[in-house]
């Protein structure tokens, strides 16, 4: 079975995989996604409504990196405890 196929629990992220361990917290926003977004999702395309949309999607990507933060914080910090020793 390949990882791919594998679905992510987000709120219990296996530390000691090196895959999930290389997952992103927030998820990465480029320039090529932002300018999909525009081209999609704004009517009336103008500083405003860009400045609007960008704000919304980094807003919506810090509040799911925090859920996955919290959803994993004791697995971090015991995690990192161990590595420690």
């Amino acid at each position: 079975m390949s990882r791919k196929s594998i679905e992510i629990d987000w709120r219990n992220i296996a530390l000691d995989d090196n895959y999930e361990r290389s997952l992103n917290i927030i998820e990465p926003l480029s320039f090529s996604t932002l300018l999909l977004e525009i081209r999609c999702n704004i009517k009336e395309i103008n500083c405003a409504t860009i400045r609007e949309l960008f704000a919304a999607d980094l807003q919506q990507r810090v509040d799911e990196a925090w859920e996955v933060f919290n959803a994993n914080a004791l697995n971090i910090e015991q995690t990192a405890q161990k590595e420690r020793e």
